[in-house]
């Protein structure tokens, strides 16, 4: 009796530790942290200063522009990796020492798939097969906020990218949409596009053709129209 309890117990053993390693060698006891990606909201702070830091969106291109120290290289960092380049950067000039915290408070909503509005149709259907070769962001008055990807077989456009969004909110300001795009020395330009103007004359010309990293803002007027 006593020679089959410890044979029990054994067995008990060897299958607890098969069960374990099973578990860990799967990650379903040890996830691995999620990476900071363009389009997330962050909070940035430091232990020792509480006037410094807030809320930021991690830019198309993978930056966060922070007091001080201007664009951080964000996307693809860990919140402890990001958190020790903030640290080095602003311990280089500005604090002796800095305790940095990084939280991700929103991660960004996913990709949004390639589509094409078909002649008089209501919806959207996917259409083909493409490569993704850059993305924009858009944000602001339009019905959902996000990154929409470029494809090698289609251009695409400032209302283009705005249909893929959902479309204006009631009081969007299609008369001054604004595309910011950086310049070969690295200088954030703005482009004003009067969206409601192409629309209504067909000045296809002025619906400019985006670049990977190109952000859209959406402005919001006191009239709809």
């Amino acid at each position: 009796m006593r020679r089959a309890c410890l044979t029990c117990l054994t067995i008990l053993k060897l299958t607890g530790t098969v069960i374990l390693f099973s578990l860990l060698s799967s990650g379903s006891l040890f996830t691995q942290e999620e990476l900071v990606s363009p389009g997330d909201k962050i909070s940035v702070r430091i232990e020792e200063d509480p006037s410094y830091g807030g809320i930021f969106t991690v830019s198309a291109n993978g930056q966060v522009i922070l007091p001080l120290i201007n664009e951080v290289r964000a996307a693809g960092s860990s919140r402890e990796g990001l958190a020790q380049k903030i640290k080095e950067r602003l311990e280089e000039k500005f604090y002796r020492k800095a305790t940095v915290l990084v939280s991700i408070l929103e991660k960004a909503p996913k990709r949004l798939p390639y589509y094409e509005r078909s002649e008089g149709d209501t919806g959207f259907y996917v259409t083909g097969e493409a490569e993704i070769i850059g993305e924009v962001w858009v944000t602001g008055e339009v019905m959902r906020e996000g990154p929409v990807p470029i494809y090698n077989n289609k251009k695409l456009t400032v209302t283009k990218a705005i249909i893929l969004c959902g479309g204006f909110k009631e009081f969007a300001n299609q008369r001054r949409v604004i595309v910011r795009r950086k310049d070969k020395k690295g200088k954030w330009q703005e482009i004003p596009v009067n969206v409601a103007a192409i629309k209504k004359k067909g000045l296809l010309d002025q619906d400019i053709e985006l670049q990977d990293g190109d952000e859209i803002y959406v402005p919001q007027s006191f009239f709809n129209f």
